[in-house]
């Protein structure tokens, strides 16, 4: 879903409008995608308001909050405006053990939703640019066929938020609310309401801390808890590891499931007991075992 929906509606000024994402790697979290835009005037005429504007990779935690306020309140003051698309793990992690979609063509969707929802508000949207995922003239020629007769150019590069402030904006925005997103992190899973239980790292696949919570929160029946992204190779080598299958051999899931990878060792269904069922039930509604979605 969309968030930040209203502020601003530029329906005289001719805008330019940035799109970037923070989260795509880590194995735990949502990835946020973000659209920054303001009229092509306005920029041209304050170069130097904008040079604030720097991609968030480069940043500290700190500098980017100081930074983003600057932009929340050009957003209050009128001068630009900006939206969010928050990408839940379980989303990212059913799209692609379904085949649904991979994560390329996750991105790509959530670009198009952002870029439709500013032309939709009545913005006059004339320059989009783009921070590529995948080849980028194939990326640019899907938005171009998309987006054909709408008068928008588009500009896909690799590093635009090194090259384009609006793109720059973007990424401080995606990367501010998906740091927001995991220190409000709510578990559904009982027994996790202590701080502990959010002490893990940085979410990289790479960080020590972040594999060590892999392994505590591991559980040989449930699995992962939610916040965590099951589909991603990580949480395979955790789940295929001898050490860390679950005590029988039988168990998949406690109710049929959307997909399960073929070289994983969860090749049969198991339907529970009315206790079993009830207990699941109980824990977090419909059940999750191991991530996987019931039908």
């Amino acid at each position: 879903m969309i968030e930040e929906e209203g502020g601003k509606v530029f329906k005289d000024k001719q805008c330019c409008l940035g799109i970037d994402e923070a989260g795509r790697g880590p194995v735990l979290g949502p990835m946020v995608y973000a659209c920054c835009y303001w009229p092509i005037e306005f920029q041209d005429a304050n170069p130097e308001l904008f040079k604030a504007y720097v991609d968030s990779k480069k940043t500290t935690e700190k500098e980017r909050e100081g930074i983003y306020k600057k932009i929340a309140a050009g957003r209050d003051e009128g001068l630009l405006n900006y939206k969010y698309f928050n990408l839940d793990p379980n989303v990212l992690s059913n799209d692609q053990l379904g085949n649904v979609r991979n994560l390329n063509e996750i991105s790509h969707d959530t670009a198009i939703a952002l870029i439709e929802a500013t032309i939709k508000e009545g913005t006059d949207l004339k320059e989009v640019y783009v921070d590529t995922v995948g080849p980028p003239d194939k990326y640019k020629k899907k938005l171009e066929n998309y987006f054909a007769g709408s008068g928008i150019s588009f500009v896909v590069e690799s590093k635009a938020d090194d090259s384009y402030r609006c793109v720059s904006a973007a990424s401080i925005v995606a990367k501010f609310h998906r740091d927001a997103f995991l220190k409000n992190w709510e578990f559904v899973e009982p027994g996790f309401k202590d701080p502990s239980h959010k002490v893990f790292g940085c979410g990289y696949p790479g960080d020590d801390i972040t594999k060590e919570w892999l392994k505590e929160h591991y559980d040989k029946v449930f699995g992962f808890p939610t916040i965590v992204r099951f589909s991603w190779s990580t949480c395979d080598r955790f789940i295929n590891d001898q050490k860390m299958k679950p005590d029988s051999e039988k168990i998949s899931c406690y109710f049929p499931c959307q997909k399960i990878k073929k070289e994983s060792f969860l090749t049969e269904s198991y339907m529970p007991n009315t206790d079993e069922k009830k207990a699941l039930e109980d824990i977090s509604g419909p059940a999750r075992v191991l991530g996987l979605q019931p039908f």
